[in-house]
């Protein structure tokens, strides 16, 4: 377990530098640094995060910058009045019957039980429970999406389970969850292993507005492309027999 969060320290920094966010003197600076200084595994990690931060004036930058959320934002927006406005809306407002949940970091939980309350409002017969997951392996105070393991879905959303709540028929995740082109999180838990273990079907989404809503209301909705572009980092790839 070390080794292997060891690696994703340093594919945390190797991510930073790919993305620009830090150069290479400083890259190399702050890895001697970290790995010199005492401390468990989240402390380094969380420091590593903190280069990105201080870098974006606190915010951690995802795709295209800073400005994605409010991107996303104005994308349900178009996407919910459309939706609304379309001939066939009030025969599926009756017909759409389903419950599912959508998994999040903690940094975008509110603006999506939003996009969650407008949903069901609009459907009636749609329930939808936004679930925040909090970061037990890089530490709480990592709450982007992107950073989320497999193991804390699991954990959580199980609990969750246990104590009698329904979870629906799908469970909804960011697409940049996932290793880049791959169903696999960052721990090394699968997607297949997460719908076992709770029993869900496990559905990528794009990291867009139109594609919430269509994942949402489309029972059949699938990802068109890879997911090459949405992730934060590529996890590391472990050799057999290692822990």
């Amino acid at each position: 377990m070390k080794k292997m969060k060891n690696r994703i320290t340093c594919l945390l920094l190797c991510a930073a530098l790919v993305f620009g966010s830090i150069s290479a003197d400083a890259y190399a600076g702050a890895l001697r640094d970290v790995y010199a200084a005492e401390g468990s595994d989240t402390e380094r990690n969380q420091k590593i995060l903190k280069i990105e931060e201080e870098r974006y004036d606190g915010y951690i930058q995802l795709e295209n910058g800073v400005g994605m959320m409010r991107l996303l934002m104005e994308e349900f927006a178009q996407a919910y009045q459309a939706a609304v406005e379309d001939a066939g809306y009030h025969e599926r407002r009756q017909a759409l019957k389903r419950t599912l949940t959508v998994a999040t970091g903690q940094l975008a939980c509110s603006t999506l039980e939003e996009f969650a309350r407008k949903l069901m409002e609009a459907y009636p017969g749609l329930v939808i429970h936004v679930c925040a997951i909090r970061n037990d392996f890089f530490g709480e105070t990592i709450t982007v999406s992107g950073l989320v393991t497999g193991q804390d879905l699991i954990a959580q959303l199980g609990k969750r389970q246990r104590t009698g709540e329904d979870l629906g028929e799908a469970l909804l995740i960011p697409a940049n969850m996932l290793r880049s082109g791959e169903q696999i999180f960052l721990d090394d838990v699968t997607v297949a292993e997460v719908e076992k273990a709770l029993g869900l079907q496990v559905v990528p989404v794009e990291s867009g507005g139109q594609d919430f809503v269509e994942a949402v209301l489309n029972k059949d909705y699938c990802m068109e492309r890879e997911n090459e572009q949405f992730v934060y980092v590529q996890a590391y790839d472990r050799k057999p027999g290692e822990s």
